[in-house]
Formats: C-alpha cells, sequence, structure tokens
C-alpha cells in the first residue's frame, strides 16, 4: 500500500481537503439521507396503520364472519405487526444512526484539528530554521564584504605610500580583526547551515511523512466505519426481515383458509326461513256461481302467495 507520508509530502493541503471532505460527506450527507430514509420508514408505518384502522370492523361478530371476512381480518392484524417493524426500522434510522455518526464526525474533527496543529508546529519549527539560517548568511556576506574591502584599502595604501607607518599598521590590524570576524561569521553560517538541512531532512523524511501517514490512517479509519455503519443499517433491516416474512406466510395461510362452499353454506344458514314455494295454480271454472267461487278462490292464493313473500322480506 502506498504511503501519503511518501507519496504526498508536496500535497499536504490537498491531504487535508480530501480527509476533511470526507468528513462532511459522513456528517452532512450520510446522516442526512439515513435520517430522511427513518421519516420513509415512519411515514410509510404511518400511513399504513391509518389505512388498516380505516377498514378495520370493529362491531363484527366474530362467529357470524365468513371465512372470506375473517381472512380480510387477519390480514390486517399481520399487515399491522408488519407496520410495527417499520415503526422500529424508523426509529434506529432517525435516531440511532444519527446519533452515532454525529460522535464520529465529531471525533474525525478533533483529530483533524490535532495533525493541522502538529502541521503548523513543524512547518513553523522548519521556517524557524530557514530564518536564521538567512540571518547567520547574511551576517557572513556582510563580514565577508567589509574583509574584502578592507583587504582592497590595506592593498592600496601600501602601494600608494601616502599613508605613514602607523597608519598603515592600523589598516593591517583593521583587516585582521575583519579577517577575524569574517571566518567567524562564517563559521556559524556553517554550523547554522548543517543545523538547518538536518531540520530540513527531519520534516520531510521524518515529521510531515508522521502526520501524513496519521491523516492517511485517520481517513481509512473513516471508511472502516463508513463500511460498519452502512453494515449496520442494513443488518437492522436483516432483523426485521424475518418478522415481516413470517407476517406475509402467515397472510398466505389466512388467505388459504378462505372457504367458499362454507361461506355459502353461512348464507343459507342465515336467511334460510323453511317456507316452502306455493303449489301449482288450480283451474277454475268461471261458468254460474262457480265462476264466482273460482275468482273469490282464485284472489285468495294469490293473497297467501303475498303474504309469505312479505313474510320472507322481513325476515331478510
Amino acid at each position: 500500500m502506498s504511503s501519503w507520508g511518501v507519496e504526498l509530502w508536496d500535497g499536504v493541503e490537498c491531504v487535508l481537503g480530501e480527509v476533511t471532505c470526507q468528513a462532511e460527506e459522513l456528517g452532512q450527507v450520510c446522516a442526512k439521507f439515513i435520517k430522511e430514509r427513518g421519516e420513509v420508514e415512519r411515514e410509510y408505518a404511518k400511513n399504513l396503520s391509518k389505512l388498516i384502522a380505516k377498514y378495520s370492523v370493529k362491531d363484527e361478530k366474530k362467529n357470524e364472519e365468513s371465512s372470506q371476512s375473517k381472512g380480510f381480518r387477519l390480514i390486517l392484524v399481520e399487515l399491522g405487526y408488519q407496520a410495527g417493524q417499520h415503526e422500529l426500522l424508523s426509529e434506529a434510522f432517525i435516531k440511532q444512526f444519527p446519533q452515532d455518526i454525529k460522535l464520529q464526525v465529531k471525533e474525525t474533527n478533533k483529530q483533524l484539528e490535532k495533525h493541522r496543529k502538529d502541521l503548523k508546529s513543524i512547518q513553523n519549527k522548519l521556517d524557524k530554521s530557514y530564518k536564521n539560517l538567512d540571518k547567520s548568511k547574511a551576517k557572513y556576506i556582510k563580514h565577508q564584504l567589509e574583509w574584502e574591502s578592507s583587504s582592497e584599502a590595506l592593498k592600496k595604501a601600501e602601494a600608494d605610500c601616502i599613508l605613514s607607518k602607523n597608519e598603515i599598521q592600523k589598516l593591517q590590524q583593521l583587516n585582521i580583526a575583519r579577517g577575524r570576524q569574517a571566518e567567524e561569521y562564517k563559521g556559524e553560517y556553517a554550523l547554522q547551515l548543517m543545523r538547518t538541512n538536518q531540520s530540513q531532512a527531519a520534516y520531510f523524511h521524518s515529521e510531515l511523512p508522521a502526520v501524513l501517514d496519521s491523516l492517511q490512517s485517520l481517513s481509512q479509519s473513516k471508511s472502516e466505519y463508513f463500511k460498519t455503519m452502512w453494515s449496520s443499517c442494513v443488518g437492522v433491516e436483516q432483523e426485521v426481515a424475518p418478522i415481516i416474512a413470517k407476517c406475509q406466510e402467515e397472510m398466505e395461510n389466512v388467505i388459504q383458509n378462505i372457504n367458499p362452499q362454507e361461506d355459502s353454506e353461512k348464507v343459507v344458514e342465515k336467511y334460510k326461513t323453511g317456507n316452502v314455494p306455493p303449489p301449482d295454480l288450480q283451474f277454475d271454472d268461471l261458468s254460474g256461481e262457480q265462476e264466482h267461487q273460482a275468482v273469490v278462490g282464485t284472489a285468495g292464493r294469490r293473497k297467501e302467495s303475498r303474504v309469505g313473500r312479505e313474510q320472507m322480506e322481513d325476515r331478510e
């Protein structure tokens, strides 16, 4: 596996930006999605419960209901159990997972802040070493130039033979003193250069790679949490899936227990009166007095038939 400390030593800001974006994705995108997913589950459970309540018959006598009516009632019962499982899912998605993600993001941001401070600290340390090198080099250059200038002035004075021997000696002493200073500052510059190179090597080969590798570990840890978190979400659904499957299995059993023949018999038992249809109408001779009796008899039988039908209607 590639090391961020080795491969990305010159991309510190990009690395920080990447890990920061990963944390924001987890805290803002994933957490929000899971919470909204929970709200969908809760709304589904709520609407399903309302639908069940709407179609549930509360005043029906169970001993009088048909197998079809009983089947529908039991299907609603099983749907109610399913609604309860979706309610459990919504609780996990709305409360449990977002809270856990919030804590994880908080810890990630805490670690990010620590690494930023570490990067700033080692960068400041290296910058300070660079500044000290610049200062020591500037002093060395200054005193080297002064020595060279003094040497030129001494050579010129000795060549011109204008100054006195005493003045020449003073120039010689000044040149020697400046030469010593230049050597001293040269040594300080060399020593500071060595220290700066050591600081630079420590920064690029030890301190900076260590922080970048820590950021890599933080990124990988966040990704592992991402996997675990989504696996837990799936696990919650898997926990309720057998219960929902059991409800569906029970609904199938209820459906198979619906008995059309039995329901048909119950209709007979409910509405049967025991009456028999009227007999065949008789032929009546309409001649003479017999005609009068026939008319009266026919009217009577029609009345009896009508009364029988009205009684059947009253029972219904």
